[in-house]
């Protein structure tokens, strides 16, 4: 069941909406939202040849800028190692961020990941999100 349950939510994140329709009002979106779109086009093979690495490279410009749904993506890439090597603190840390950023799904996927890591990895994690936010 609960693996169920991780591959319905990383089948949303990566996959999307049953629609596809954007999530964001094209005339009013900012760089930073586009950057996340495309990132998600290149994770998806939306439009494009999916390329998870120019979608890391995306994302994180995105993620950089304050989109908390890049966040979220980007810890979820870390969380599955998609264009990056997998690394439970890197997404630990992304999908923290994107939570306090007001992302649910990040919230969700946070407390999937901390089951698979330590106390040291979850609190090293937190140092780095913490850190992150002050430079930001």
């Amino acid at each position: 069941m609960k693996r169920l349950i991780l591959f319905s939510i990383l089948t949303l994140i990566f996959m999307g909406s049953a629609s596809g329709a954007p999530d964001v009002n094209y005339q009013k979106r900012t760089h930073a939202e586009a950057l996340y779109e495309l990132g998600v086009k290149y994770a998806r093979g939306q439009g494009v040849t999916q390329n998870y690495q120019e979608a890391v490279k995306l994302l994180r410009k995105a993620a950089e800028q304050g989109v908390a749904d890049a966040q979220a993506f980007l810890g979820s890439m870390y969380f599955v190692g998609h264009g990056v090597t997998q690394d439970y603190v890197e997404a630990y840390m992304w999908l923290s961020i994107g939570a306090a950023n007001g992302d649910k799904l990040a919230k969700v996927v946070r407390k999937i990941v901390e089951k698979r890591m330590t106390d040291t990895e979850i609190s090293r994690a937190y140092k780095l999100a913490e850190e992150w936010v002050l430079k930001h």
